[in-house]
């Protein structure tokens, strides 16, 4: 017996569109950057955002704030 392989049937368009990012402009404590939301050739979604660095006061504090945190598994994602 032979078993041949068989063309895949199913549609190739992926179900979540890819994401795309990068640094636009980059000083020393902030960042520009882009990102874009694709399907093929068409942009779905794009935003342009600053990133600071934080200054240390704010980061002295930042433990404070972990028990607030909370990271969900896929599973419990999927559910949501």
């Amino acid at each position: 017996m032979s078993f041949e392989s068989q063309p895949e049937t199913h549609n190739s368009q992926p179900k979540t569109p890819p994401a795309v990012g990068w640094v636009e402009r980059m000083g020393q404590s902030r960042v520009w950057v882009k990102g874009e939301l694709r399907l093929k050739d068409v942009v779905l979604a794009e935003c342009r955002s600053l990133i600071v660095l934080p200054g240390p006061e704010f980061l002295d504090r930042w433990g404070e704030e972990e028990s607030y945190w909370r990271v969900y598994s896929d599973e419990q994602l999927e559910q949501a």
